[in-house]
């Protein structure tokens, strides 16, 4: 995705990771960010494949099982395909054997469910809600949202300016971590804590986070507000209640 390898996207997902006690923790949502990047290094290598049949049945198993441990992950298969229309060209059979792999971990599910006479479980699995932490002070979540963001906006330009120097596959992979990242904040909606679910926006975020600091140009800008950032994660992490210790005195 850059002009040499480099290990910033590692950096700026262990720092994002860092920023809330409950991204830091393992949790579902961290476990399905490892099926993210299982699926992403299938779609980079998917245009040099000769026969994706097999390849296409794992991975919609591997999102079907990812289903029984964070359940909105199933919106990932709308993902997945539509990235596969952007890397590569495909056949209908192919999306249906994706599918066919998808729903095999689900069919068992409710087989046990029709024979233990439990179908009505079967609909608890999706729930919708929106909530934040209630003893999040402002200045905290506005910080946040701050450190976040403001290097994803800067990133995000910075891969604009450099688009039509890149392969066309690089392009369509700039795509695929673009429509992750809205997917990922829309999946957590459909899970009982949002809050929590909203660790799936770190993998795409920490590319382009990595853009921020690979492309800027100002090298001290960079170099300060990585500083700043860890200052924010050891204030979160080891203040004893979230930073409100400290920002809750401004």
């Amino acid at each position: 995705m850059t002009n040499r390898p480099t290990d910033l996207p590692g950096m700026a997902y262990l720092l994002g990771t860092s920023m809330l006690p409950a991204w830091s923790s393992w949790s579902a949502p961290l476990f399905i960010n490892l099926l993210i990047l299982f699926l992403l290094a299938h779609l980079f290598e998917s245009h040099s494949i000769a026969d994706i049949r097999k390849p296409l049945y794992n991975r919609g198993l591997a999102i079907g099982l990812g289903f029984f441990v964070y359940p909105p992950s199933l919106w990932l298969a709308l993902w997945f395909v539509f990235s596969l229309l952007i890397m590569r060209p495909i056949k209908i059979q192919e999306v249906l054997i994706a599918f066919l792999g998808l729903l095999t971990p689900i069919y068992f599910l409710l087989v046990g469910l029709f024979w233990t006479d439990q179908l009505d479980l079967f609909t608890g699995f999706f729930t919708f809600s929106i909530s934040f932490p209630d003893s999040a002070p402002p200045v905290w979540f506005g910080g946040l949202l701050f450190i976040l963001f403001l290097p994803f906006l800067i990133g995000f330009y910075h891969i604009q300016g450099q688009v039509r120097r890149m392969l066309i596959q690089v392009r369509r992979g700039w795509t695929v971590f673009f429509v992750l990242l809205l997917i990922g904040f829309l999946m957590p909606l459909f899970s009982t804590s949002p809050f929590s679910g909203w660790a799936l926006l770190l993998i795409p975020l920490s590319v382009y986070h990595a853009s921020f600091y690979y492309y800027t140009s100002f090298r001290i800008f960079p170099l300060l507000f990585f500083w700043i950032s860890l200052l924010f994660v050891l204030l979160n992490q080891y203040s004893g209640s979230s930073g409100k210790v400290i920002f809750g005195l401004l």
